[in-house]
């Protein structure tokens, strides 16, 4: 059974790029409070780079909306921090190649990355 988010309706007034920042300037502000209480001394000399992903099958219009409602929210609102947008498979291809690199480092193995990436994966990226 597919669920469907089309049919939720928006808080009265609120667009859905306003929804979208609210909803991401609670993420926000949690994070940086959780950040704070583990990084007491060090958190406001240390820029994040925030990355946030995004369906590959959304239009640019959508990521760029969401980058906006993202920036809105409060994530480039320090200095020295920054954002980056990743698509979801994209990310998913970075983090393989990175626990692969990770698990070939510490096992001496040469790292042949046109070799490592699984064939499914790259099936999946080449569908977008």
């Amino acid at each position: 059974m597919e669920s469907s988010y089309a049919n939720i309706p928006l808080p009265a007034g609120k667009t859905a790029a306003e929804t979208t920042t609210d909803y991401l300037k609670l993420l926000y502000t949690d994070l940086m409070e959780t950040l704070r209480q583990r990084f007491i001394r060090t958190l406001y000399n240390t820029p994040i780079q925030f990355v946030l992903t995004t369906p590959a099958i959304w239009s640019h219009e959508v990521q760029n909306a969401t980058c906006q409602a993202a920036k809105d929210a409060g994530f480039t609102s320090r200095a020295g921090d920054t954002l980056t947008m990743v698509s979801e498979p994209e990310a998913a291809a970075s983090y393989c190649l990175k626990e692969i690199y990770h698990e070939r480092s510490n096992s001496g193995s040469p790292l042949k990355v046109g070799f490592l990436l699984p064939r499914r994966l790259v099936l999946g990226l080449t569908k977008y």
